[in-house]
């Protein structure tokens, strides 16, 4: 399997998920739109996808952005001649109001360069509802950048990022993942395929002591941390660059022409612990269904 075929059936498939995979990966909400909308259809020059999605858990660099709730999704994408992708989506989370807890939007360029090397650069933007910044998050602007290596049995990306709200955070990630596809069926118009793929996220962790020295918390991702717009005590704040967890997933898609239905269970497994907050832990299911308009 070609590194440029495993790119438009994953579309950097790392990269917040159809609209949000269970987000155990750096991915961006709307780029796992245009993720779904590669494996819905050929390429073309000018193609319009919308999508819908649910999950169990939004999982972002090592915190749920969702408050570990359930979310629902919708979102749209533009591509053009599979390289260049537009994106936008929104996320209503059970349980919490207002019905739109916060938007995103993207834009993604890949390029293939050979069949065992690619690239591909992101730039995505997160608005929370106001209301809800100190619950969910404050607003964010998310860059990423990968490069892939294909290695025939083994498919290997390497993504470097960074998050800005207020101060910039960096990331890395390193996955590996297989690409199997069944033989087309139903009049050659249909497959199966599976993505197993296993990632590591390192970032920098963050632990907050009280003016005594006391532990207000432990070393954590720093969507933990509290809000910039709450009112803080003295306190002091150390970091140290160290790996987040690791996550275990198997996507499963079908796709039927300009239709997809994706299926992602998904393990994560927290590398770092903390007495007082809870890391996420354990298996999450994300679910996306995408249809092309032309």
């Amino acid at each position: 399997m070609t590194s440029s075929k495993i790119i438009l059936t994953s579309l950097l498939c790392f990269t917040l998920s159809g609209i949000g995979r269970s987000y155990s990966q750096t991915d961006s909400l709307p780029v796992a739109i245009a993720d779904s909308a590669a494996k819905s259809a050929a390429v073309k020059k000018h193609n319009l996808f919308v999508s819908t999605a649910f999950g169990s858990n939004m999982i972002f660099l090592g915190s749920s952005i969702s408050s570990n709730n359930p979310y629902y999704g919708a979102g749209l994408v533009y591509g053009y001649k599979g390289s260049f992708f537009l994106s936008a989506s929104a996320t209503h989370i059970r349980d919490i109001e207002p019905f739109g807890a916060f938007f995103s939007a993207a834009a993604d360029y890949k390029h293939t360069f050979n069949k065992w090397f690619d690239v591909a650069a992101e730039v995505a933007g997160y608005k929370t509802d106001f209301r809800r910044r100190e619950k969910l998050f404050s607003d964010f602007t998310y860059a990423g950048f990968t490069a892939g290596f294909d290695w025939k049995i083994l498919y290997t990306r390497i993504t470097s990022s960074l998050i800005y709200s207020g101060e910039t955070k960096g990331y890395l990630q390193i996955s590996n993942s297989r690409y199997f596809q069944t033989p087309y069926f139903l009049k050659k118009k249909a497959y199966v395929s599976f993505f197993p793929e296993i990632n590591l996220l390192m970032g920098q962790l963050v632990k907050v002591d009280d003016d005594s020295g006391n532990p207000i918390q432990g070393y954590m991702p720093p969507f933990f941390r509290q809000r910039p717009d709450q009112p803080l005590p003295l306190i002091t704040v150390s970091t140290r660059f160290a790996p987040v967890y690791l996550n275990f997933s198997s996507p499963v898609t079908f796709s039927y022409k300009g239709f997809s239905l994706e299926a992602d269970p998904c393990y994560i497994l927290p590398t770092f612990k903390d007495n007082m907050i809870k890391p996420p832990k354990g298996f999450t299911f994300y679910m996306t269904a995408t249809f092309r308009i032309f």
